[in-house]
């Protein structure tokens, strides 16, 4: 089933489109459900608006700047217990058609769907 699936996505390729510092696939619209079955190759992948968007890896600054960011919210959060941070690569699935990875996010104390 997985090298099924990479079959497709090479033959995608052939007709991906730039879009920004994503690539994204025209060829169908994908849903959580299809999100799901991509191959496991090391790449970032995000739906938006069912069009599915390969991602850049981050850059070593990029990576630094995370990195600091990250500590100093843990820092703040832990201390006032208002909740908790994740770092990518982590799914957050908006909508089915909507399922990104952002590089961090906040998830406060209050949310009890975890």
């Amino acid at each position: 089933m997985r090298e099924t699936k990479v079959r497709e996505m090479q033959k995608s390729e052939a007709k991906e489109e730039e879009k920004g510092n994503s690539m994204w696939f025209v060829n169908e619209r994908y849903t959580y459900r299809e999100y799901l079955k991509l191959p496991e190759d090391g790449k970032i992948y995000q739906i938006i608006g069912g069009r599915l968007h390969r991602i850049p890896a981050p850059t070593p600054h990029h990576q630094r700047i995370l990195k600091r960011l990250s500590r100093l919210l843990d820092e703040y959060i832990s201390e006032h217990g208002i909740g908790e941070i994740f770092i990518a690569p982590c799914d957050v699935v908006l909508s089915e058609e909507d399922v990104v990875q952002p590089d961090i996010f906040f998830i406060s104390g209050n949310a009890h769907y975890l």
